[in-house]
């Protein structure tokens, strides 16, 4: 058990300001029978999911408690109190848990029971998914002797543990479950969030997953190759949350800046081709900066897409940046291979300078383009 964690019981123990304390449950109001009814059936599944699972699985938990208490606990720390619960109920410790009834205590309620600790109470608190356990120790078998009456207070943004809570809730919201997944890259979630990426079916959570696998310390080809860039996909990732379609796809241009890797270049080719209009323009400066840079690569990509100019978006925007721009690499490459006459590269350079060209007579190039 975490050090961190050991900290936290302590301090709800000892200092939590309180209204309700454990030698002064019966003095507390009962809480309805439909409360006590609820709590006694979390309870009872705990156990129940709890017996189906081995030590090393006690995440899967999880989802009985809180967002609220589980801001106060690491995922490695909830793993190893679970994973001790989960040996002890395997090992008939927990056979005969007596549930005698439940109290309230303003925004909490208390099932009071009988377990291998002796008497003492479980606070749950009510969230979005019904009533929850509200302290993860109490729940696991060690009892609080204090109870804060408010409740676990939340934490914002969402620890890791909360966070994970929210991607493993596969019914849950779509938005927060992306929103959840993208806040777990941190270097301390390493050794599991790339095995939760390969778990994961929806496409979308599982490409913020790997994207925060890669926050986390892994590689950023990983994600980037990975990310689905349908247009049906794009669509539903920027109506759900465009703050999250922003990261992932700046996420594949961040890694096409700084990898070589085959792929890379294509796909941010491919994935504005198969754009949207309106989310269109977070492609647009990056497929300039890239062309300037990479202009072999730019173009290589282009050949590999072959796609008609006039329903080619990338080739319009290098083709209306780069007009008239002489000096720019992109420019200086399409010339080069131009000369090339009778190779596919060299009939693609010459039809993409002539419409440079034709655009130059409309529209007489002034100062740089943005891209140079």
């Amino acid at each position: 058990m975490g050090a961190r964690y050991l900290r936290t019981v302590l301090w709800a123990a000892l200092s939590i300001g309180c209204s309700g304390c454990l030698g002064d449950l019966d003095k507390l109001p009962k809480a309805s029978d439909a409360e006590f009814q609820t709590m006694k059936v979390r309870y009872n599944q705990l156990l129940e999911e709890a017996r189906k699972l081995k030590p090393q699985d006690g995440i899967k938990l999880i989802a009985l408690f809180g967002h609220a208490t589980l801001s106060h606990i690491s995922v490695e720390d909830f793993k190893a109190v679970s994973g001790k619960f989960i040996s002890e109920v395997a090992s008939g410790k927990f056979d005969k848990v007596q549930i005698h009834e439940a109290r309230a205590l303003k925004r909490i309620r208390l099932l009071i029971l009988t377990t291998p600790a002796g008497k003492g109470a479980i606070p749950f608190a009510q969230t979005g998914g019904g009533w929850k356990f509200d302290d993860v120790g109490s729940a696991f078998g060690t009892f609080l002797k204090k109870f804060d009456d408010h409740g676990s207070v939340p934490v914002y943004p969402p620890s890791a543990t909360a966070s994970l809570a929210t991607v493993l809730d596969t019914h849950g919201d779509s938005k927060e479950r992306l929103k959840a997944a993208l806040r777990l890259g941190s270097p301390l979630n390493k050794d599991w969030i790339g095995p939760l990426a390969a778990r994961e079916e929806d496409p979308l959570i599982r490409a913020a997953l790997l994207y925060a696998s890669w926050k986390a310390g892994g590689s950023c080809e990983s994600f980037a190759l990975k990310l689905p860039l349908e247009k049906e996909v794009q669509k539903k990732l920027y109506d759900t949350d465009v703050d999250s379609f922003n990261a992932l796809i700046g996420g594949l241009i961040e890694c096409a800046k700084s990898s070589t890797k085959d792929g890379l270049l294509f796909a941010i080719y491919q994935g504005c081709y198969q754009s949207a209009e309106a989310p269109r323009s977070v492609y647009i400066e990056p497929l300039l900066q890239l062309a300037t840079a990479r202009p072999e690569a730019m173009f290589d990509a282009a050949m590999r897409a072959n796609y008609p100019y006039e329903k080619d978006p990338v080739a319009n925007i290098l083709v209306g940046a780069f007009h008239g721009e002489q000096n720019n690499p992109f420019f200086v490459y399409l010339n080069q291979q131009a000369k090339k006459k009778k190779t596919t590269a060299g009939k693609l350079a010459k039809f993409w300078l002539q419409k440079m060209a034709d655009l130059d007579l409309r529209e007489p190039p002034e100062g740089n383009a943005a891209g140079n």
